[in-house]
């Protein structure tokens, strides 16, 4: 059970591991425009303290997951600006953002139980994708590079750990939620949300 998520809510991109071809994944991943390279690198949640954040290899897109301040897991996606240096609460100067999805619900429903409910993160793995391959279209080559990152996640209530598999392109964002088997059919349903910004412009 893990199908990537998009804004339309397409299902069924089967992934098992960082080779998965870019058209598989761009098929179900979230559109968005593009602007500062940062690498992720392992770290334990607790040095994560109450989110953790993934950004593309040219430096412009932004996911960040937050699990502390809302009872369900959220995320948002931002581009990048570097030529605008705003302060943040602390005081220090950090890179302006735009919102291209406002703070929203990350979650999925299994077997009637929201997982993202009363969740909390306990680690984050990350990794980089950089491939090439032959393709028939309007280009020859297809290129897939972005930053990924597998994060641990508990359910407090049934103790059910899984995965959210995030990957940030430098021009869109996909994840899925890799929840472990049984020996009986297990029932998902969609608990995921997108708070579009106001003046959007959607296709």
């Amino acid at each position: 059970m893990g199908d990537w998520t998009r804004s339309g809510g397409e299902k069924g991109a089967d992934f098992n591991g960082a080779s998965c071809s870019r058209r598989r994944f761009m098929a179900a991943a979230l559109a968005a425009p593009a602007a500062l390279a940062r690498a992720a690198s392992y770290r334990r949640a607790s040095g994560l303290k109450d989110s953790t954040e993934i950004i593309s290899p040219g430096g412009k897109l932004r996911f960040e997951l937050a699990w502390r301040d809302s009872p369900s897991l959220t995320y948002r996606i931002a581009v990048l600006d570097q030529s605008a240096m705003v302060p943040d609460l602390a005081g220090k100067t950090v890179i302006g953002s735009n919102p291209i999805i406002e703070t929203s619900q990350l979650g999925i429903v299994v077997d009637s139980i929201e997982l993202g409910h009363g969740a909390h993160v306990t680690r984050t793995d990350s990794y980089r994708v950089n491939e090439s391959y032959g393709w028939r279209g309007v280009h020859s080559k297809a290129i897939n590079r972005s930053s990924g990152a597998r994060i641990s996640v508990v359910h407090r209530e049934s103790k059910i750990g899984y995965i959210i598999d995030v990957r940030v392109f430098d021009d869109g964002v996909a994840f899925r939620h890799v929840i472990p088997g049984g020996d009986r059919p297990r029932v998902p349903d969609e608990a995921n949300s997108f708070a579009i910004p106001d003046g959007s412009c959607v296709w």
